[in-house]
């Protein structure tokens, strides 16, 4: 197995990206292959051909829709006092939507979470990436999601309303007041690190031992 993944809690989810092709093209003397989410064959040939004037073959080869999942390392450093992380190494994973289709859904949220400008849009597509991963939704998620989501008169749990209020001063949160938009954060970003480290199991689960695929992408099947 990949040394990249024998520890799930130095691995980190550094992007995702739809894609339905792989392209092999020849440009002078060395093939790349890459990736990419495209329009009709002949459309991106002619685009290949287009943009790179050295290509001297391509070939596209299709998939159904997918999310290529770039998977890193984190690496600990000090500096003085201050313990920060770089990135090393990668996997590239791919989720097809038909053999895939719950988690390929699920990282489509997932991404959307982190991407999204609206803050409130990123914390709903991260819950509904979460919801799916998990029964045991702690109360700071399902309230911050609650308030985002419904209007005043349909808040009526009462463990929902008394940590909105004891929290957030008000059932409906306003996140330009600082100390609001600092405590939403918070949750944010902790439901985001359990989010992640579910999915990390679930890829886990049924990434292949080494690359199965034009002998760099990871392809369970």
């Amino acid at each position: 197995m990949n040394k990249l993944i024998k520890n799930i809690n130095d691995l980190y989810i550094k992007s995702i990206f739809p894609t339905n092709s792989i392209v092999e093209a020849k440009i002078k003397d060395h093939t790349f292959i890459r990736c990419f989410y495209l329009g009709t064959p002949q459309e991106d040939i002619e685009f290949y051909y287009s943009y790179y004037n050295d290509i001297k073959d391509i070939n596209i080869n299709w998939i159904p829709p997918s999310n290529l999942v770039y998977l890193s390392k984190k690496k600990y450093k000090k500096w003085g006092d201050r313990e920060y992380y770089q990135y090393e190494g990668e996997i590239q994973l791919i989720i097809r939507s038909d053999i895939y289709p719950n988690l390929y859904e699920i990282l489509h949220y997932y991404q959307k979470g982190y991407n999204l400008v609206s803050r409130m849009e990123r914390y709903r597509n991260l819950y509904l990436a979460y919801e799916q991963l998990t029964q045991e939704i702690e109360l700071p998620f399902r309230a911050i999601r609650h308030s985002l989501s419904h209007s005043r008169n349909k808040l009526t749990d009462k463990k929902v309303v008394n940590y909105l209020i004891t929290n957030f001063g008000d059932i409906k949160i306003n996140l330009n007041k600082y100390s609001n938009n600092k405590k939403f954060y918070c949750v944010f970003r902790r439901m985001g690190e359990n989010c992640e480290h579910i999915l990390l199991m679930k890829l886990l689960e049924i990434i292949p031992e080494k690359p199965n695929l034009f002998g760099k992408y990871y392809y369970p099947n």
